[in-house]
Order: structure tokens, then sequence, then C-alpha cells
């Protein structure tokens, strides 16, 4: 058995703090990607209408129209550019536009449906993250045609996307950002006044106020994953399990796969349902470009053997694993640990992108279950 564990107190706390932090900046608490895998639709009920949040970002055309689907009412903001005008506009949905052909288009449909005031959309610009946005050489242009089509559209605001946030490379950051300043300065030039300008996601955010401008997303911190931040952000997700079976090795016997060294002792060992098919061990990384990055990896990887702590804990303590991962179960050494018991609860700590597909969802709110779905 296994299950994740949403806590939408911790949720409304990272929510404060990112408040605080960032005031007078408006939020924009992002919800792509499943809510981080939180589950998309039971945060965007907690967060729908919150007095802190001024708009939900979603990622994906689709998502945002399922929370429109599902009744969530507050201003929704796609953050890519891909999307069709006519459900877009149907489901009051504030686009993002990148190029002059997608603002005609869109101009085209709000005429359509004969909305009552300026449809509110937001003009990427790419500074340097070349993915997608309009290119800076072109916002004359842009602004050209918006000036005709500005009794029916309304550039409420305009952002664009760091590639590196503060990193060792956060030159490049502060190019982008010279280059997201100098775009505001054409535009409000030309008298067209930008509700929010925003630039910065959690981590950025955090650490260097002078990337907020009007608004900040806020995707990690918000989830409880902000690095290297002082400020005190709880995690919202917990991936949990519990023990199935125990049973002793003898000393001088191999464990699980792999033929492991064999322990000079007796061990205790723990079954646990939960191996690689539910993510257990996936890593989020580049494909290496260079030696460099090869060496850089290899020294990750020598680091999380060396060092890095066991991602299971029981209460406080870490357990450490045995032998080599395995599909569906992992072997857990709880020698030191007679109090632990099958049924026993273990919790794991791993990345928001590698949990279990069929697992249960609990909800927590005021310590009490509010909410249970399939993952």
């Amino acid at each position: 058995m296994q299950w994740v564990e949403v806590n939408l107190d911790h949720l409304e706390h990272n929510l404060e703090v990112m408040h605080r932090t960032c005031k007078p900046a408006s939020i924009f608490a992002v919800i792509k990607g499943n809510a981080y895998n939180h589950g998309m639709i039971p945060v965007a009920r907690m967060l729908d209408g919150h007095h802190l949040v001024t708009h939900l970002a979603a990622g994906r055309e689709e998502d945002a129209v399922l929370l429109r689907k599902e009744g969530i009412t507050s201003p929704i903001l796609l953050l890519s550019p891909y999307f069709d005008e006519n459900k877009i506009v149907a489901n009051t949905i504030t686009p993002t536009i990148t190029s002059v052909n997608d603002l005609h288009k869109l101009y085209l449909e709000v005429r359509k449906q004969e909305c009552r005031k300026p449809y509110p959309f937001h003009l990427k610009i790419n500074t340097g993250m070349n993915r997608f946005g309009l290119q800076p050489d072109e916002l004359e242009t842009f602004l050209e045609v918006y000036k005709d089509y500005s009794r029916t559209l309304a550039l409420e605001g305009c952002f664009s996307h760091l590639s590196n946030g503060l990193k060792n490379k956060a030159s490049h950051s502060l190019k982008q950002k010279a280059v997201f300043e100098k775009t505001l300065e054409t535009i409000r030039g030309k008298g067209i006044e930008i509700t929010y300008a925003h630039l910065a996601a959690s981590h950025v955010a955090l650490g260097d106020s002078r990337f907020h401008f009007d608004a900040v997303r806020t995707g990690n911190a918000l989830y409880g994953q902000a690095q290297n931040s002082k400020q005190e952000f709880k995690h919202a997700l917990t991936w949990k399990t519990r023990i199935q079976d125990i049973y002793n090795v003898p000393a001088g016997e191999s464990i699980g796969y792999g033929l492991s060294r064999p322990s000079k002792e007796k061990k205790r060992v723990a079954v646990i349902p939960v191996g690689t098919v539910d993510g257990l061990g996936l890593v989020r990384q580049a494909p290496p470009e260079s030696v460099k990055d090869v060496i850089r990896q290899i020294l990750k990887t020598g680091y999380h053997y060396l060092k890095a702590p066991s991602p299971f804990q029981y209460g406080s303590t870490p357990l450490r694993p045995l032998g080599k991962q395995g599909m569906e179960f992992t072997l857990l050494d709880i020698t030191a640990h007679p109090d632990i018991t099958i049924g026993s609860e273990v919790r794991i700590n791993s990345s928001l992108f590698a949990l279990p597909s069929q697992a249960e969802v609990v909800y927590v709110r005021d310590r009490k279950q509010v909410h249970a779905s399939n993952y």
C-alpha cells in the first residue's frame, strides 16, 4: 500500500511566505504539471478566489479549459502560446501572445464572440531563453498592430522567462532583465499601460527583489520546493507507504539484486511495495553536451552515493536501502530499529515528478482529510 498526502495548510503557509517576501508584487500561482503533481483541481479549488492570488497560471490549453469546466472562476493565464482561440475566448482564459499573427487571430475571435469589453492578453518577450516569445526587434511592429486592435484587445501583461535564475551564470539573468526593462520602456513610452509586468519565478523572486516588477510567478515555492531559501517553506506533498514484510538475513549473505557485498552481521530486513516502476530513483537532468558536463554528472552521482541521505524515513530516522533497486519492491535495513513492525509507516522523499501513478491521494486541511482521489 502506498499513498500521497497533500497538506493544503502547508500550501496556504507557503503562499503567505511568498506574499510577505515579494509584496507589493502580485502573486501568480502556477498550477502547471498537474499543480506540480499535487493535483490540479483540488489545489485550484483551494486557491480560487484567494485574496493573495491574482491569477492562476496554467501550462496547457486543455488544463485551463478543464479548470473552467470544474467551476474555477479566478483569472487564468495560459503560459504557453499554443491554443485554440475559440476555446480560449469562450472560457475567458487570458492567453499568451508571441506574434502578430496570433494577435490577429485573437482579435478576430473576440470580435466574432462579441465580447463586451477589451479582451486581456499577456505578451511574452524572448529575452534570451530562446524557447518561445516575440523577438525584441519585432516589438515596434507588434505595437503598431496592437494600436489598431486596442478597442477590442487589452495588453494586460508582459512577461519573459529566465534561463538560469541566480545560479552560477546569474549575469545572463541580468542581461535578460535589461532586455525586459527595455521592452517595458518601449511599451509604456507609447502610452500603453501594463498592469502586470512579470519576470521572476520562485527562486529568483526570493533571491533578488530587483526582479519582482508588478508580479511574481510562484510554483516551486508554493509547493515547498524553494531551494537555497532562507524562508521557512513547508513541503506540501508527502509520499508514504507501509512495511509489508520483515525477515532476518544471516551474516555473510547477500541481499537483493546484484549480489551486493555480503553483510558481516545478521540483518533485519523490511519490504516496502515501492520500486522503479513508481518513479523511485528518477533524476531530472539535461543530457551532457561536453566533457565538463559528463564530469559534473559523475561527481553528482558520486556525491549521491557517498553523501546523499536515504530517501526513506521512519519518523525522523533515515532507513538505508539494501541491494539493487527493484521494480516493485525495495528492501530496507531496520536492524537498529526493533520497534518497526509490519504495517509501520515509511515516508519517501522523492522528486515531485517521480511519484506513483496509481497511488491514492489524500488531501488534508486542519489535520482532517478533505478530499481523496486516484492520483
